[in-house]
């Protein structure tokens, strides 16, 4: 796959997805996983994971190992609305192995879902959430990595009771300590190119207002450039 993907000039695969889930469906509305997942045991998951992950490595394509903290057995698909994870104390046993295997294994990059966790997060998804970002994954996890968000389009940031704008979720997912956001294409080049430059604006102004870090901005850009393999020399 990586092989392909770098003949055509794909340099990245939002994959693989190691949450941990059984149920031999299609992903949909009530199961964003279904058959993208390897398995519904974490062992099966952990091992295959980390595999795709490293064949990705040697196919010189960054892999990107998705959905911190793991979606499997989720309250519903957050592409159409707010969503919960199973209780954090499960999600330790049942959902963190594989993602702790990849880091371990050198890990590029990780996608953070856009769910809450239970006794975690306090109703606010991860991919926004300090707690989950910056506390679990880069303090206790030390992942050291690129961080990237789950599409900030999605309903369970732009329905209530959020309802976030992809702007305003941005400049949050930053402050959470993520180093880069994704969102939907509009379809419109244009459209998307004035999407991008509000948030830059929105992100430009948090750090002026120092809502955010100038030191957390530097090192979320660091990261982007180390990922594309852009040598930056601290000043």
């Amino acid at each position: 796959v990586a092989a392909k993907m770098s003949f055509n000039g794909v340099n990245m695969d939002l994959a693989p997805v190691v949450d941990v889930d059984g149920r031999a469906v299609y992903p949909g509305p009530s199961d964003p996983d279904g058959y993208r997942s390897f398995s519904g045991k974490t062992s099966v998951v952990t091992a295959d994971g980390v595999a795709f992950m490293q064949g990705m490595i040697q196919g010189a394509v960054v892999p990107v190992v998705k959905h911190f903290p793991g979606l499997g057995g989720v309250s519903q698909n957050t592409d159409d609305g707010p969503a919960y994870t199973l209780p954090w104390k499960e999600l330790e046993t049942v959902a963190l192995p594989p993602f702790e295997a990849a880091i371990r294994a050198g890990a590029p990059a990780i996608m953070v879902s856009n769910a809450w966790v239970p006794d975690l997060t306090a109703g606010r998804p991860a991919s926004i959430s300090h707690v989950a970002v910056t506390a679990i994954l880069r303090d206790v996890l030390h992942f050291k990595g690129l961080l990237i968000t789950d599409s900030l389009s999605a309903g369970a940031i732009a329905d209530a009771p959020l309802s976030l704008s992809v702007t305003k979720a941005s400049v949050e997912a930053i402050e959470a300590g993520e180093d880069m956001v994704l969102y939907n294409s509009s379809g419109s080049t244009s459209a998307d190119l004035a999407e991008a430059a509000n948030i830059s604006k929105a992100i430009v102004s948090a750090v002026n207002s120092k809502a955010i870090s100038q030191a957390t901005l530097i090192a979320a850009a660091t990261e982007v450039l180390a990922a594309k393999k852009i040598n930056v020399c601290a000043t």
